[in-house]
């Protein structure tokens, strides 16, 4: 892993680094600071913002932050005299991974947007109990979109571990046949859930046939070549939809 990926997303404080490094994408000051074309002064960045420029010592002091770490270069235009405003910045090569708008090279920008909005944020605050009940997602997408399953008399979860998703498919429609397939030192471990039959098997080799065949957080992990051969296997001499 590179050096300048490291200064972007890696050390500590974590937390208050990664807020700062949000705000400066959020607000485009690398791009300002690329668009100038040379060092610039916190002031000139001010300037950009027309309608609601930001607080100059505030800019300045967290300015000054991200230079202890590495994400941008200073140059003093008055080394001998010294003034708020002297100090030029310029990029580095960890600051020109979180150009907006660059086309040439590798932005982080689009995942540090990403990994920072508002309703992922929120939806972190359940990590807990999605870790231990599994549910959260499936909760989610049954109740809004009842209609997907009216028709549907089984369902397997390919690769479901304990089973718990599709219990909760189960439970929201008794009428549906639910089995839970994977590995089998994960199913020794399956507790038991009415209407959820827990079948041992290796997702390269064969699935268990139903209507539907969830794959939830699997293919991820794979290959595309490998992600083809469980498809396949999904839809083998059969009509199943795959969700």
């Amino acid at each position: 892993m590179s050096q300048e990926h490291n200064h972007v997303v890696g050390e500590g404080p974590l937390e208050t680094l990664v807020r700062i490094t949000f705000a400066f994408v959020e607000l485009g000051i690398v791009d300002i600071i690329h668009s100038h074309g040379n060092p610039i002064r916190v002031s000139e960045i001010c300037v950009h913002f027309k309608s609601h420029p930001p607080n100059f010592r505030c800019l300045k002091r967290v300015m000054q932050i991200l230079v202890r770490r590495d994400i941008f270069t200073t140059v003093n235009v008055n080394p001998t005299k010294f003034s708020e405003d002297d100090t030029l910045y310029w990029l580095t090569p960890a600051s020109r991974l979180l150009l907006r708008h660059d086309d040439d090279d590798i932005s982080y920008a689009p995942m540090i947007l990403m990994q920072n909005h508002p309703q992922l944020l929120a939806a972190m605050h359940h990590l807990s109990s999605a870790i231990k009940e599994a549910k959260i997602g499936f909760r989610a997408i049954m109740s809004p979109y009842k209609n997907v399953f009216a028709d549907v008399k089984s369902v397997v979860d390919v690769g479901g571990g304990t089973g718990a998703a599709v219990n909760e498919v189960v439970k929201a429609f008794p009428n549906i046949k639910g089995i839970n397939f994977d590995l089998p030192h994960v199913i020794a471990i399956a507790p038991k859930y009415d209407g959820v039959a827990h079948v041992e098997g290796d997702m390269f080799e064969a699935i268990p046939d139903a209507d539907v065949a969830i794959l939830k957080s699997i293919l991820h992990d794979w290959n595309d070549e490998d992600c083809v051969k469980i498809l396949k296997n999904c839809r083998k001499d059969r009509k199943a939809d795959i969700v």
